[in-house]
């Protein structure tokens, strides 16, 4: 008989396993209830071959799923509900470089506005002689908010110095200033050598041939039914005591097993009434079922 604990998988586990660990079992076993439970496994029992189908099930075996049965089950329905309900997708190279692109143009903007402003400040004050104190005010807030969190750093007059407007002071840098906001420059600057450095890393790795063609359809719905089919497979060995196995002669005709996944699945429709991704409760064919049992 086949062992009854799946095969340990390797690499980085997928978002079933990783829910596995965190589900709350009791909330599982209210959501994925005890009538379910007991008429999944009425499913997938059977008195023997050549008998007829049960009824129901028998005192012992509704003992060991109220003892272990209903929460593991429950436990593994949840973990693969939420691993799709809720699964992010995958990193996207062409997201990552959105995001750059709108952090580097979003401070090339506030820089570009910036320094407009402290020009308005210096051409009032070179006009008139007095401080334009609307505008002064204003950057003054602007440059304390951003840099705030590092004002216990230094003193107050070391911060407002950092902060405040000051010309360069090189004779032939005209009316350049630096001020409170000038590190926004810097960002669009970095973000764009970021930028940069990543699509030249990416075409190096394509030419080498390594690129990331990222996962074929149904490749992550096919792994984690697969894990989960598996558990199935477990679970179902340990309350029946008997190998499953995965066979059809006609479309009522089909291996006890094979009853207990496909009520299983059919649970989900009943769970999820807009799923995220249809593919992931497609009740899995006979020969999808006896391929992954080959691999236990």
């Amino acid at each position: 008989m086949a062992s009854a604990t799946p095969k340990k998988t390797t690499g980085r586990p997928n978002t079933y396993q990783v829910r596995k660990k965190t589900v709350d079992v009791a909330a599982a076993q209210l959501i994925f209830d005890r009538c379910f439970a007991l008429d999944a496994f009425l499913c997938g029992y059977s008195a023997g071959r050549g008998k007829a189908r049960p009824t129901k099930l028998t005192a012992a075996i509704v003992s060991q799923i109220d003892k272990h049965g209903h929460a593991k089950l429950a436990r593994i329905c949840l973990a693969y509900l939420l691993g799709h309900e809720n699964a992010h997708e995958g990193l996207d190279n062409s997201a990552y470089l959105s995001c750059l692109r709108d952090i580097r143009d979003g401070a090339k903007k506030i820089a570009q506005a910036a320094d407009e402003l402290v020009d308005q400040i210096l051409r009032h004050q070179i006009e008139t002689g007095e401080l334009e104190m609307v505008r002064a005010r204003t950057f003054h807030r602007l440059a304390s908010a951003l840099h705030g969190r590092f004002r216990a750093e230094v003193d107050d007059d070391r911060f407002a110095e950092l902060i405040y407007p000051k010309l360069i002071g090189n004779r032939f840098s005209d009316l350049r200033t630096t001020h409170g906001l000038s590190s926004l420059a810097a960002l669009n600057e970095e973000a764009e050598e970021i930028r940069k450095l990543h699509v030249r890393n990416q075409k190096e790795v394509q030419r080498l041939g390594g690129a990331n063609k990222g996962l074929r359809t149904g490749n992550k719905v096919n792994k984690e039914r697969k894990d989960f089919v598996l558990d199935l497979a477990a679970l179902y060995e340990q309350i029946f005591r008997i190998a499953p196995t995965a066979s059809t002669t006609a479309p009522d005709q089909i291996s006890p097993f094979l009853r207990f996944v496909y009520r299983v699945f059919a649970e989900f429709s009943q769970q999820s009434t807009a799923p995220v991704d249809h593919r992931a409760y497609l009740t899995p064919s006979f020969g999808t079922v006896r391929g992954i049992l080959k691999d236990r």
